[in-house]
């Protein structure tokens, strides 16, 4: 689909998410915790991301599997992470802490 903001090059529908991840540069998801939202980001779908590619979160944290997230941030695998939103709260997974920044729940602020 091609949108009517110059800004975007193309819409993609959620059907449509494992065949354009390959070419994501930067992946920003603002996402409600919807039955078809958790979990959305799979480890699966980490794993099509290119190593290149930065992952942004400032929608629910359920959206993420962040254990596979951070797997992928330890082994080089994506260049690095920005969660607004984590589950649980604080964190209790380790990530390779110059490739991810965690805030706290700034999004909901503005």
């Amino acid at each position: 689909v091609k949108p009517s903001d110059p800004a975007f090059t193309a819409i993609h529908a959620i059907a449509e998410l494992d065949s354009v991840l390959p070419e994501t540069d930067i992946l920003v998801m603002a996402l409600p915790s919807t039955a078809e939202t958790v979990g959305i980001l799979s480890r699966e779908r980490i794993a099509l991301l290119p190593d290149s590619a930065f992952v942004v979160n400032v929608g629910r944290g359920t959206a993420i599997d962040q254990e596979a997230l951070c797997d992928a941030l330890n082994a080089g695998q994506l260049a690095g992470a920005a969660l607004d939103v984590v589950v649980p709260d604080p964190p209790t997974i380790r990530c390779a802490a110059r490739k991810i920044c965690c805030s706290r729940r700034t999004s909901r602020a503005t």
